[in-house]
């Protein structure tokens, strides 16, 4: 079950219009093989900016990039949000460290068809914590003040990490 909220976790995310976390945010440089083709990483979730010089290209498969007229062995500057890391007995990810009730949440909606149970109120409790962290955790990560995030679930407070926060408070 956790490994399915794992992958709930991760597919929600990343869909269109939700505030993409920054801890997501990988930048990296790739270099083109021989055919021109650049091999994604293992926790490639969904392309933000793939880039070389001032040309800006779009993400074109889940497993590699092919770009037609480009040299061989030329350095492509990307931006990707990665999938959410497995949670194992030795490891951790941002999500469970910032957000352990939100993980339950998750979980629970994936057990919840199992016990044959309405996994109405986890949905609620699920929604609102996956925004909650998503938008407390959306701001550039350099830059302006440090300010607390919480997020309210039923008259309690749950504080999601530190966010930056632009323009005067």
């Amino acid at each position: 079950m956790i490994s399915m909220a794992t992958a709930k976790l991760t597919r929600d995310m990343l869909v269109d219009g939700m505030p993409k976390p920054r801890q997501m945010l990988v930048h990296i440089t790739l270099t083109t093989d021989t055919e021109g083709k650049i091999t994604l990483p293992t926790d490639w979730g969904r392309a933000r900016s793939v880039k070389s010089g001032d040309t800006l290209y779009k993400y074109l498969s889940s497993e590699r990039i092919k770009l037609t007229g480009i040299p061989t062995e030329t350095d492509f500057e990307v931006n990707y949000y990665q999938q959410l890391a497995a949670l194992t007995d030795t490891t951790s990810n941002w999500v469970l460290d910032l957000a352990p009730d939100l993980y339950i949440y998750a979980a629970c909606l994936q057990y919840a068809p199992w016990a044959k149970e309405n996994g109405g109120v986890y949905d609620g409790f699920y929604r609102d914590g996956l925004q909650s962290l998503c938008n407390a955790n959306s701001m550039p990560p350099t830059g302006g003040m440090l300010q607390q995030k919480a997020a309210r679930h039923n008259g309690y407070y749950t504080i999601y990490g530190t966010t930056m926060v632009f323009g005067t408070l």
